[in-house]
Order: C-alpha cells, then sequence, then structure tokens
C-alpha cells in the first residue's frame, strides 16, 4: 500500500500540465510555467514528433510523466504493427472516431504501443515520474486499464487518479472534449454506445477497487474543472473545494506563440485558450491563494510507498 499522508490533514496539489512535447508554444509555456508560475509537474506525449528533445532538454529539476496517448497524431510503433488503432493515413483516430472502435481494438497492439511510448522517454536518458493518459482513455475503458496497471508495476511509479471529484464552478463552460464525444456517440450510436457501456467505467466505484486491490500509488483526488475555465476568480472557487489529502489539478498551457510549425498539434483547445491558462498560472494572486488556504504545492513523489 502507500501513504498519502492524508491523514494528516494536509492540504497538498499537483499542478500538473498535460502534453509536454505536443508542439514548441506548448513545452515552452509549461516550462514557464513551471519556472514562473504554480505548475508543480508536467507529463510528455511521447508520440509526437520533438517530444524526446523537449524531454531531454528539459530542466532538471522539473518532474515529467509519461502522458498515454492513442488519439492524437502518429504512433510510436509502425502503422502496420497496430492496425487497429490508425486510419488509413497511419494517424491514431480521433476519441470519437475511437469511441466507435473500442470493441475492435487489439489489446496486444495498444499494450505494444504504450510500452514503445514508455520505453521512448526513457531512451531521452530521464525517467517518467507517474503515468497518466490523454483523454482518459485508458482508464474509461475497463479492458484498456490492466496496460496501466502493468506499466506502473514495471515502472514502479503512480498513476493518475482515474475518478475525478466534483466541485462547484461559477458560470462553468463546456466539459471536458472526452466526456462531451462521449455524449454524441451515445446520440449519434445509441446501440454501439449500450453495447460499449457494459465495459466503460463512468467514474464508479470500481476503478477504486481496481486501484486498491493492485496496490497502486495515486492522488486521493482529481481535479478535471480548470479546462476552459481559467479565470481567476473560477481558479479562487475550485481552490476553495479542494478536499484534505493530495489533489492533482490537470491543467493544459501554452505560449500563445507563432512557432508551431508543420507537424506540430494543438488540437481543439488552440493557443488562445491554453496561453490565457498559462496567464492565470503564473498569476501572483494565484499562489499567494493557495498559501492563504494553507495548500501546498508537491509533485507526485509525495506519493511514497508505506
Amino acid at each position: 500500500m502507500f501513504d498519502t499522508q492524508a491523514e494528516t490533514k494536509r492540504k497538498q496539489l499537483i499542478i500538473n500540465a498535460d502534453d509536454y512535447g505536443l508542439s514548441t508554444p506548448v513545452s515552452e509555456g509549461i516550462i514557464k510555467g513551471w519556472s514562473e508560475g504554480i505548475i508543480s509537474s508536467t507529463s510528455a506525449i511521447m508520440n509526437m514528433r520533438k517530444a524526446s528533445h523537449w524531454v531531454k532538454n528539459a530542466p532538471e529539476a522539473m518532474p515529467i510523466g509519461l502522458h498515454l496517448n492513442v488519439t492524437l497524431g502518429q504512433p510510436v510503433l509502425a502503422p502496420e504493427l497496430v492496425p487497429t488503432l490508425v486510419n488509413a493515413q497511419g494517424n491514431f483516430y480521433s476519441l470519437i472516431e475511437l469511441l466507435k472502435r473500442f470493441r475492435d481494438v487489439s489489446f496486444d497492439e495498444l499494450r505494444a504501443e504504450a510500452q514503445a511510448q514508455a520505453a521512448r522517454f526513457m531512451r531521452s536518458g530521464r525517467s517518467f515520474d507517474h503515468i497518466d493518459y490523454h483523454q482518459h482513455v485508458f482508464v474509461i475503458y475497463d479492458p484498456f486499464f490492466p496496460i496501466v496497471v502493468e506499466l506502473a508495476q514495471q515502472y514502479d511509479v503512480p498513476i493518475r487518479q482515474p475518478i475525478p471529484i466534483k466541485v462547484k464552478v461559477p458560470n462553468k463552460k463546456t466539459s471536458t472534449d472526452y466526456v462531451w464525444d462521449y455524449v454524441q456517440l451515445g446520440l449519434q450510436n445509441p446501440v454501439l454506445m449500450m453495447q460499449t457501456l457494459p465495459k466503460m467505467v463512468l467514474w464508479e466505484r470500481e476503478r477504486t477497487k481496481d486501484i486498491e486491490a493492485h496496490s497502486l500509488r495515486t492522488p486521493n483526488h482529481l481535479l478535471l474543472d480548470l479546462f476552459r475555465n481559467y479565470s481567476y476568480e473560477k481558479f479562487e472557487a475550485i481552490i476553495k473545494q479542494i478536499p484534505e489529502g493530495v489533489t492533482e489539478m490537470v491543467v493544459h498551457p501554452a505560449l500563445n506563440s507563432t512557432a508551431d510549425k508543420a507537424g506540430e498539434y494543438t488540437e481543439r483547445y488552440g493557443l488562445e485558450e491554453r496561453s490565457s491558462e498559462l496567464d492565470l498560472l503564473c498569476d501572483d494572486r494565484a499562489r499567494a491563494f493557495l498559501i492563504s488556504q494553507s495548500i501546498e504545492l508537491t509533485n507526485f513523489s509525495s506519493l511514497k510507498k508505506s
């Protein structure tokens, strides 16, 4: 088992910036948010063209995790080795397209690609300090979760808490893209959704049982609500609701730069939105408010084995 120090009634916060290595503006923005703001951790999306470069050249003290991804860009493995994961152009299916194909995905191909992403990270000369997942794919569909368990045990690292907590956000904007895509799938193809649903873990207690059964280390809580809700007022409202223990807040910052080159991705969550999030994370008021709430910034190294 493990000890997240929740019993001490401390409030600790990991602010993890996803998508390191996605593009130059995203990677530079994360470094800026870590060095000048309140970002305390990041995770690298290793199938991207320059991800290895960004990991190798990251600040030595910046903690970096592995951001498993099978819905954006091209696989690390040759497309012909993972045919159930890619379209005719050799790119990963988008989330909505992958959702339609969940039942056809080869577990062995998915495992091989996840292992390849981990191996590419290690070849950079750094070690990842945790595992998390792009658009929650690896934990929302039950047959995929054993791959996360296997990797976490193999590399002896914590994982992202799969089950987010609910907080009240004033004038909340749209939810995360992957939640909306699940809704779209249900509306567009209710029969397929009903066939897939029995193997989907939608924030249920079953995933908690899996974590305990495999003695996986995770933060106590997961916060996803800053996504598209990056005003200081909303940040303050979210922070006031953080419970005791270790909480991970997921963020997606970037510089609003023209440095994006061909082959570098910014997804539907574009640079303007990401740069607004970075401004918030570098706002002196944000750090001061964390201090006023007796919330300690930390990273995944706080999830120590007992």
